[in-house]
C-alpha cells in the first residue's frame, strides 16, 4: 500500500503566532483566522490531523492584553476575549472588528450554534427532494467555527492514530463576506484540492445491472455507433460473485470476479482500455473477506487467520496489516490487469455518525493515496466524510429518488458544497431509484449533469430504469445525445478549471454570492452558479408550461452585459429576471469580453485528448483574456504544463492567440481555431501568424447573433492575430422581434391572441409603451412574461 505523506505542508505554527498559558493556547494564523485550544493536561497538538495539514502561516500583526484573569488578543479584523478558565459562553468570545451586517451577530460566544450558508452532506441516499445540509464556512454575518477536537492525527510513516491529547481544538473563521478569501485560507489550512486526471471530466457510464463482458462491450459499441462519447466505464457490484452460499451472509461484499459473466477479466478490461475508457469497480467492503473468495487462503495465512476452520477476515480499517493485505491481494492485482480506480461504496456506519471514528475517511485517505503510486494523479470515488474530504475526489452523492423535486435540489446542493471546499460532487444523473418515468425530467437532468462537476449517468437495477438516450422518445433522445457530446467538447475549458481549482483554490462551481457578496440578489438564486471563471449557468428544473412550451427560471445577472449562448440574446445585467427556455436550452450566460475554449463544436470526437481543432466562444463588447491550461492526458503527474493565452482586444478589434508556452509535447503540433464572436456581424478579417497573412470571410449566424471565423491549422508555437475589418453590430430590435415571432409560432395558445401580441411588439412604439400594453393583455402570464423577457434583454 502506497501511503501519501503531506510533506509539502508544515503543521507546526510559527512560534510568534502563539499565545499560550495554563491549559490554553491561541494561534493567530491570519488576521481573520484563529485556532483556539484548551487542555486540562496542557497537551496541545502539533501534528497533522484528519482535517488540518498546515498551520505555518505568515504571522499577522496583533496585540495581546494580558492580565491575571483575562486575555485579549486584537488583530485588524477580530478581537478574542478569554477569562483564562475552562471554556464557557461568558468566558470566551471572538468579535468582528469594524462594520458588521447584523445587530448582534458580529460576535461568537463559545458554544454558539452559528447559522450560515450551509456546506454539504455525507449522502443523499433515499432523499426525495431537499434535505438539511451541514454547516459550511460562509456566513452573511461573518463568523463560522469548525471543531477539530477529536480528529485523528497522522504519523510520520503515513499511518494514523487516535488523538492522545485531552483538549478542545477550534478554528474560528472571521472573514465577514470575504468568501473567496475564507475559502483560500481554508485550503491553505486543510490542503489543496488535487488535480483530476483528464478522463474524469468526460461522461461516465454507470448502471447497477448484471452486465456480462459481451453485453457491456456491445453497449459501448452502440454508444460509439450513436456518437455518444464516454471516458469512464463504471462496473457496479455484479462484476464479483453475488450468488454466494447462504452461510456467508451478505451478497454486497465481494472481490472474486464472476467468471460466468466475465470469463477473462483481463481481456475485458483491456478492451475497455483500447476503446479509451478508464475503468472503476464498485466495492462494499463491510463484510471483510470470506472463505469463498479466491484470495482468502493466502490473505488469511498472512494475517494469521484460521483459514482451515474458515474464520472470516473481518473488515478492520484500523489495522495497518489488514489494509496492507487488502491492497496486496485484492486491489493491486486488479489494477495490474486494468482497473484504474475504485468506487468505495461505504455506507455501513451507525445511525448516529461520529465522523472522526467513521471508517469512511480511512478508506478514502488510503485508497486515494495508493492510487497516486507510480507518480499518478490519484482518484477515488466515495462519499463525503466531513471537512478535509476535498483532498480525496471524487464524491458520490448516493441513491436519490427520481423526481423533479430531487433534480431541483441538486444545483443548490452542488454549489453550497464549495462552502466547505468540496468541489467535485458526482450525482446519479437521472436519479437512482423509484420515482417516475418522465422523458423531459431525464433530459433536464442530463443538461444539469453536463454543467456539473462530474457527469455520471447511473440508476438502480431495474428493467425500467434506463439512461441510454435511444430508450427515450423523440426529441428527448437526440437532445440527450447533443448534450452528452457537448460535455466532451467542454473538456478544454473544464480541464483549465480543474488546474485552477488545485493551484488557485477556485472550485469549478461557485455560488453567485462568492463574487457579489454585498448584493442581496446573489443570495436569492440558489440554483444559479458560476461554472468556472467565464460562465453563469441556470439549470432548468421545472416542467415545461403546456402553453409556452418553455420552462421557467428566476435568474439574476450581475452588472455588465451578458450573452445567452443558446439564443444569442444580449442582456443588460444588474437585475433579477424571469427567463423561459424550450426543452433544448438552458440559461448559459457569457459576459462581454469572456472567452471559453472548446473542442471544435462542428467536429464529433469521442477522444479526450488535447484537441487539434478548437472553438473559441467570445462575447463582443469588452476586452478580456483566458489562459488555456493543458497537460498530458494520462494519469501521470506532470511537472510542467502547456499554457496558451487567448485575448480579445475590443479597442483594437483583435483576437490574439498567443504562442503556446511550457510543455509543448503535451499538445498537438498544429491547431485550427473556430472563433465564435457573439454580438457582432463580421464580413471579413485578416489573419496574421509568424509565417503567413491571409484574408478570411466571417459567417454570420443570425439565429445566434454570432459570427464564425475559421482559422486554418497553424503551428502552436506561432502567435495568431485575427484583425476584424468590415463589421457591424446588428440591430437588436429586429433580432428580438424575430425571437418573439418564433416563440409565438410555437406557443400552444389562441392564434388571435398571438396575432395581437405580435402586432403590439411590431408597432414601432417605445419599449415602455409596448411593455405596458403586453402587461395589460389578457393571456397566460407565462406567455406574456416570456415575451417581456425578450424585449427587456
Amino acid at each position: 500500500m502506497y501511503k501519501i505523506k503531506y510533506d509539502q505542508y508544515d503543521p507546526v505554527a510559527n512560534s510568534d503566532a502563539i499565545v499560550q498559558g495554563d491549559k490554553y493556547r491561541f494561534t493567530i494564523l491570519t488576521s481573520k483566522l484563529v485556532r483556539i485550544e484548551y487542555s486540562e493536561s496542557n497537551q496541545f497538538e502539533d501534528a497533522q490531523t484528519k482535517m488540518v495539514l498546515n498551520r505555518n502561516f505568515q504571522t499577522p500583526d496583533y496585540k495581546v492584553y494580558d492580565s491575571e484573569h483575562s486575555l485579549k488578543i486584537v488583530t485588524k479584523d477580530l478581537i478574542v476575549k478569554y477569562n483564562k478558565r475552562e471554556f464557557s459562553p461568558y468566558g470566551l468570545s471572538v468579535e468582528l472588528n469594524g462594520e458588521v451586517f447584523h445587530p448582534y451577530k458580529g460576535i461568537w460566544h463559545y458554544g454558539d450554534k452559528l447559522d450560515n450558508l450551509k456546506g454539504t452532506k455525507r449522502t443523499l441516499d433515499f432523499i426525495n427532494g431537499s434535505t438539511e445540509l451541514e454547516p459550511g464556512l460562509m456566513s452573511k454575518y461573518g463568523i463560522s467555527v469548525i471543531d477539530d477536537s477529536d480528529s485523528p492525527v497522522f504519523l510520520d510513516d503515513g499511518w494514523f492514530q487516535e488523538r492522545q491529547s485531552n483538549q478542545e481544538d477550534l478554528y474560528v473563521f472571521a472573514y465577514k463576506r470575504n468568501y473567496l478569501e475564507a475559502l483560500n485560507d481554508y485550503y491553505e489550512l486543510t490542503g489543496h484540492q488535487p488535480k483530476l486526471p483528464r478522463y474524469a471530466l468526460g461522461n461516465w457510464w454507470s448502471r447497477y445491472y448484471p452486465y456480462s463482458e459481451e453485453s457491456y462491450l456491445d453497449l459501448m459499441n452502440q454508444f460509439e455507433n450513436e456518437k455518444i462519447p464516454f471516458s469512464v466505464a463504471v462496473i457496479d457490484m455484479d462484476w464479483h460473485l453475488v450468488d454466494i452460499p447462504e452461510k456467508y451472509g451478505s451478497k454486497w461484499t465481494g472481490y472474486t470476479w464472476n467468471k460466468e459473466l466475465f470469463p477473462k477479466p483481463e481481456r475485458f478490461l483491456r478492451k475497455l482500455k483500447d476503446k479509451g475508457y478508464a475503468t472503476t469497480l464498485n466495492i462494499h467492503p463491510a463484510a471483510g473477506v470470506r472463505p469463498f473468495e479466491d484470495m482468502y487462503k493466502e490473505m488469511a495465512e498472512e494475517l494469521n487467520i484460521d483459514w482451515e476452520n474458515e474464520e472470516y477476515i473481518d473488515f478492520d480499517p484500523y489495522s495497518e496489516n489488514f489494509l496492507e493485505a487488502m491492497f496486496k491481494y485484492i486491489y493491486h492485482p486488479n489494477e495490474k490487469i486494468g482497473v484504474d480506480f475504485w468506487w468505495m461504496d461505504w455506507q455501513q456506519s451507525p445511525h448516529q455518525l461520529d465522523e472522526n471514528n467513521d471508517p469512511l475517511w480511512i478508506l478514502n485517505h488510503y485508497h486515494y493515496g495508493d492510487n497516486q503510486k507510480n507518480n499518478h494523479l490519484g482518484l477515488t470515488f466515495s462519499r463525503y466524510f466531513g471537512p478535509g474530504s476535498h483532498r480525496y475526489p471524487i464524491g458520490f452523492s448516493g441513491d436519490t429518488v427520481i423526481s423533479w423535486e430531487t433534480l431541483d435540489f441538486q444545483p443548490y446542493f452542488t454549489a453550497t458544497a464549495s462552502n466547505i471546499g468540496y468541489g467535485w460532487w458526482s450525482h446519479d444523473i437521472g436519479g437512482h431509484r423509484h420515482g417516475i418515468r418522465n422523458d423531459e425530467l431525464m433530459l433536464r437532468w442530463v443538461q444539469f449533469g453536463v454543467f456539473s462537476p462530474i457527469n455520471r449517468l447511473h440508476s438502480a437495477d431495474s428493467p425500467f430504469l434506463m439512461k441510454e438516450p435511444w430508450n427515450y422518445n423523440s426529441p428527448y433522445d437526440e437532445l440527450m445525445r447533443k448534450y452528452l457530446r457537448l460535455r466532451h467538447k467542454l473538456i478544454p475549458y473544464l480541464y483549465t478549471m480543474n488546474v485552477l481549482s488545485s493551484e488557485d483554490n477556485l472550485p469549478l462551481i461557485q455560488p453567485m454570492y462568492y463574487k457579489h457578496p454585498y448584493d442581496n440578489n446573489s443570495y436569492n438564486v440558489p440554483n444559479q452558479y458560476y461554472f468556472g471563471t467565464e460562465l453563469i449557468v441556470c439549470p432548468l428544473t421545472e416542467k415545461t408550461n403546456s402553453e409556452t412550451l418553455n420552462s421557467h427560471f428566476k435568474a439574476w445577472l450581475p452588472e455588465g452585459n451578458w450573452y445567452d449562448l443558446q439564443t444569442g440574446l444580449k442582456y443588460v445585467g444588474n437585475r433579477m429576471m424571469d427567463i423561459y427556455r424550450t426543452i433544448d436550452k438552458m440559461g448559459l450566460f457569457l459576459k462581454e469580453g469572456s472567452i471559453i475554449p472548446l473542442t471544435d463544436t462542428d467536429i464529433f470526437t469521442d477522444s479526450i485528448d488535447n484537441p487539434e481543432d478548437l472553438s473559441l466562444l467570445i462575447g463582443y463588447g469588452n476586452s478580456g483574456e483566458f489562459l488555456l491550461r493543458e497537460d498530458f492526458v494520462g494519469k501521470e503527474k506532470t511537472e510542467e504544463s502547456s499554457q496558451t493565452k487567448i485575448a480579445f482586444n475590443q479597442e483594437k478589434d483583435q483576437i490574439i492567440i498567443h504562442a503556446a508556452e511550457g510543455n509543448l509535447d503535451a499538445i498537438p503540433e498544429q491547431r485550427s481555431w473556430k472563433v465564435k464572436l457573439y454580438g457582432v456581424k463580421v464580413k471579413n478579417a485578416t489573419v496574421k501568424s509568424n509565417s503567413d497573412v491571409y484574408e478570411v470571410s466571417g459567417n454570420y449566424v443570425s439565429s445566434l447573433n454570432c459570427t464564425i471565423i475559421d482559422v486554418p491549422k497553424t503551428l502552436v508555437n506561432e502567435q495568431i492575430v485575427v484583425q476584424l475589418n468590415d463589421y457591424e453590430v446588428p440591430d437588436q430590435a429586429e433580432f428580438k422581434l424575430g425571437k418573439i415571432l418564433t416563440f409565438l409560432k410555437n406557443a400552444q395558445t389562441y392564434n388571435l391572441d398571438k396575432e395581437a401580441l405580435y402586432a403590439i411588439c411590431n408597432s414601432g412604439k417605445g419599449k415602455s409603451q409596448i411593455l405596458a400594453e403586453i402587461n395589460s393583455f389578457s393571456a397566460d402570464t407565462d406567455v406574456l412574461n416570456a415575451i417581456m423577457e425578450i424585449i427587456l434583454a
